[in-house]
């Protein structure tokens, strides 16, 4: 179903690969150049490991080792609204996001497909590991609703509780989804009160799969995650009451 008001606050897609030889800063630089015109700002990213060595004759807080690595680049538009996350280690990867205002899956797919190819070429990716499609939701209603009003799944509590009243909650959902060969995580909470007299719900949708696709066979990840997305869609409409859908107004 398509609505006037979508709640998407942002659509990932995450691929992650193998590559022949190391993936190096100077490739993910000339991906970077390539993708300057609508990517032009870019931010270093590293890890940090901490190593503490205790020795059991002292009696001295041993002092940390703290380690910084560079593990790759955060790119993102004048507007901060496409960013691209692109890594070489631990393995070359990139992750592509749209934060609000989220358009269409054909024109954000599209977009996302055009980003992968340029890094494949520039990073001489030989194989794909991970695929992974997400879609975080935040739903506002009036804090004076229950969250039943707009919502089939929530935490149930026991009837013999002293009070059915919730001030936050999170849940988890971990399901295989054996037709898709995938795993689909369905995050739910209640955030802090959004503006006077306003709570938001997080409806989060995250399906992956993991295998060892070769890169001649690239199409077959685009279709997955095609299936991914409706996948998410049926999830989603599932999740909802009609109330909830008239809050985002439906197109008929």
């Amino acid at each position: 179903m398509l609505y006037q008001k979508a709640i998407i606050t942002e659509a990932v897609i995450d691929i992650k690969m193998h590559a022949a030889s190391q993936v190096d800063t100077a490739s993910l630089d000339a991906f970077a150049e390539n993708v300057r015109n609508i990517l032009p700002h870019r931010e270093k990213m590293f890890s940090q490991a901490v190593n503490v060595q205790f020795d059991a004759a002292s009696d001295q807080i041993p002092k940390p080792d703290v380690s910084k690595r560079e593990t790759g680049y955060r790119l993102f538009s004048d507007d901060r609204l496409d960013v691209v996350h692109i890594t070489f280690s631990p393995q070359p990867g990139i992750t592509i996001s749209r934060l609000k205002p989220y358009s269409d899956w054909s024109s954000f797919s599209a977009n996302a497909r055009s980003l992968w190819k340029s890094f494949v070429e520039n990073c001489k990716i030989d194989a794909i590991i991970r695929v992974g499609l997400r879609y975080v939701n935040q739903l506002e209603v009036p804090s004076t609703d229950s969250f039943q009003d707009y919502f089939l799944l929530y935490p149930s509590l026991p009837a013999g509780f002293p009070s059915q009243e919730m001030s936050s909650f999170f849940v988890q959902l971990q399901m295989p989804q054996h037709d898709l060969g995938s795993i689909a995580i369905i995050n739910q909470a209640r955030l802090p009160e959004s503006a006077p007299g306003k709570t938001s719900f997080m409806l989060d949708f995250d399906i992956f799969r993991e295998s060892n696709w070769p890169i001649s066979e690239a199409d077959a990840i685009w279709q997955l995650l095609n299936n991914f997305r409706e996948r998410k869609n049926e999830m989603f409409e599932a999740s909802l009451t009609d109330q909830a859908r008239d809050l985002m107004v439906p197109i008929s």
